[in-house]
């Protein structure tokens, strides 16, 4: 029941609370698809079919362009909720998530993007 306050939000503070929240959703999605790309093989148990999707897809994704893409996504979303009015007490918490989950995918698709494999 505590995501009801969010609703006396100004509106301009609810459109950059959307804004981020779609852009982190989506940087985690392409993370979540190239973990799990990354991460089946050839001794995996999972159907035959999809070890055979993700072994021909492996060799076609570059981190490079990815990351290119995802860091202005999660630079974005640090800014949008950075922008956020501090006098609207209902969305301090999800700033702070918002904020937080974005340094933690920056972080991470550096990572990504330092490996030499």
């Amino acid at each position: 029941m505590r995501y009801f306050a969010l609703d006396t939000a100004p509106p301009a503070d609810l459109i950059r609370v959307r804004v981020a929240l779609i852009l982190l959703s989506l940087s985690l999605g392409m993370w979540l698809v190239v973990y799990a790309l990354m991460s089946i093989d050839e001794q995996s148990h999972a159907p035959q079919a999809i070890v055979n999707l993700a072994l021909r897809l492996r060799p076609r994704i570059s981190v490079g362009p990815l990351f290119l893409i995802n860091l202005p996504l999660d630079l974005s979303s640090l800014v949008l909720s950075r922008l956020w009015r501090k006098d609207t007490q209902a969305t301090i918490p999800l700033k702070k998530a918002a904020a937080g989950a974005s340094g933690a995918l920056i972080l991470v698709w550096l990572l990504v993007a330092s490996n030499p494999h």
